[in-house]
């Protein structure tokens, strides 16, 4: 057999596309070319492939060989397809059955004895080959678990090329890889809090902005000092979350797969991640780092999809990084340019930003700062106006001070009784939303509401304060507070707003700078 065939997939971001490995064996200089390769990879490949086939024991063929990878306009990653291109060769030198591919996908990276490496973005990789009618997926056996978890998938996991060879000649019966149990995976990127939020020291109206932001899907923007538990608030909103569907938590895994963030035996995410970068990140970790198009990485922000984005002290992250915020805010995804197109990377996150009221870090005389009200407003400032008007809930925490007890702490509803009620709110504003492409009501537009839900002219005028809505920056706010007033109509079980929901929107929608 002079010519054959193998498929793999090549991971371009958070998805994976499949391609078609060839493998031509004719006369003349035993000499290796490899179409599809960017030149810098080629030459590496083709000292790999040979080391890997002779320290399996095999004969590398003493002829021309001429692989291609196909579709060559694809960005390609050469080490992922080390094993598709060496199972090619040895079926087209005749030392492999070539029928065993028919309806195999292979995927995997060759060291140089000849075992297979742990690769990144398996779970996306399968899936792909999965929606095109592939049967059987070849990977290593490192990754043999995480290819599990792409339903209805037949895993061939093999530790090396010498294992791939046994396996395919019919010498070694397939290893059966059970799937691993469901569950939430513990990820670098799962940060939420485990204390209650009874005993959080934040007072009843920190509690209500952490309630309407988990319910509706609001961005949330807390302000207080490190002492007044704005951070504890923040953290304890995923326990507020319903857990992921069935086609939330596979998309989620997978992006954690394609981000190399996964855990050696990783079990489906079920939960909405959390995320909470330092504030040294950089644009490129938060966004997505790469060095060629092949080489794409999901930053944390597409990590945090569908789930929290927590930025601590807000103002202290470099300004290049909040005003990128503004992209996936509004589209709830990330367009990275390329030599030939724009790659989309999922990220529809909740962002909560905490921040200090002033810079200071430390009190004087044990109640207040020395910043006067310019600096405070210079700092708040840092973080920019596009991203703040993302925010629809915007409270600011009470001080509390260092030994000072908290009336409160025991005295509220316990994290498992909110979430109840958040539930039963996500259930109603599915229900309302049901015809519609939005899921929350953080996402509605003001012409969607006036048109499908309008409310009596009274209640308007309170979201307007009596102001003409006229303005862009008037009605964006009256878009806000109306939004902010249906998620507390659902929390309250009532099917529209009213004045009181108006008036409470108001109070949790408080501008940092007007505290």
């Amino acid at each position: 057999m002079t010519h054959v065939q193998t498929r793999s997939v090549v991971l371009i971001g958070t998805q994976g596309h499949l391609i078609t490995v060839e493998a031509d064996l004719h006369d003349g200089d035993p000499h290796l070319d490899i179409i599809g390769l960017p030149p810098d990879q080629l030459r590496e490949t083709r000292d790999r492939l040979r080391a890997a086939v002779f320290n399996s024991g095999l004969t590398w063929p003493h002829r021309g060989l001429t692989v291609g990878l196909f579709a060559a306009c694809l960005p390609k990653a050469a080490p992922l397809l080390d094993l598709p291109i060496a199972a090619a060769i040895l079926a087209a030198a005749d030392m492999l059955p070539p029928n065993e591919f028919a309806d195999r996908m292979l995927i995997g990276e060759l060291s140089l004895d000849g075992r297979l490496r742990p690769a990144r973005g398996v779970l996306p990789a399968v899936l792909a080959a999965a929606d095109a009618g592939v049967a059987r997926v070849v990977i290593p056996a490192a990754n043999a678990i995480e290819a599990t978890l792409a339903p209805g998938m037949t895993v061939d996991a093999v530790p090396d090329l010498a294992a791939l060879v046994r396996l395919l000649r019919g010498q070694e019966k397939p290893t059966v890889i059970q799937p691993a149990p469901q569950g939430s995976a513990s990820t670098a990127a799962d940060n939420s809090s485990s204390m209650d939020l009874a005993d959080a020291p934040v007072g009843s109206r920190g509690r209500l902005a952490a309630e309407v932001a988990a319910a509706g899907g609001h961005h949330l923007l807390l302000t207080g000092d490190t002492r007044s538990g704005a951070r504890i608030l923040a953290e304890g909103i995923p326990s507020l979350l319903p857990p992921l569907t069935d086609k939330e938590a596979l998309e989620v895994t997978a992006i954690h797969s394609a981000a190399g963030s996964l855990p050696a035996r990783p079990n489906l995410i079920t939960r909405p991640p959390s995320c909470a970068p330092h504030r040294s990140t950089t644009t490129a970790a938060l966004f997505g780092t790469w060095t060629s198009p092949a080489a794409i990485r999901p930053g944390i922000a597409s990590q945090a999809h569908r789930g929290l984005l927590l930025l601590t002290d807000a103002p202290e992250f470099a300004r290049d990084v909040l005003q990128g915020l503004g992209q996936p805010l509004s589209l709830g995804h990330i367009k990275i340019p390329t030599w030939a197109t724009s790659l989309t990377l999922p990220a529809d996150f909740q962002l909560v930003l905490t921040s200090r009221p002033c810079p200071c870090q430390h009190t004087v005389g044990g109640t207040t700062c020395a910043c006067t009200p310019q600096i405070r407003r210079l700092y708040l400032s840092r973080i920019p106006t596009a991203v703040q008007e993302h925010c629809d809930l915007r409270v600011a925490l009470p001080r509390i001070q260092p030994g000072e007890p908290h009336p409160d702490r025991g005295a509220q509803e316990p994290t498992a009784a909110v979430a109840a009620r958040v539930a039963q709110a996500r259930q109603a504003m599915t229900s309302r939303l049901r015809r519609t492409p939005w899921q929350r009501n953080a996402q509605l537009p003001r012409p969607i509401l006036d048109r499908f839900w309008p409310l009596p002219h009274t209640v308007l005028r309170a979201a307007q304060r009596a102001r003409p809505d006229t303005d862009a920056a008037t009605r964006a706010e009256s878009t806000r507070i109306l939004r902010i007033a249906w998620t507390l109509a659902d929390l309250a079980g009532l099917d529209r707003p009213g004045i009181d929901q108006v008036d409470l929107a108001h109070d949790l929608n408080t501008a940092p700078s007007d505290t």
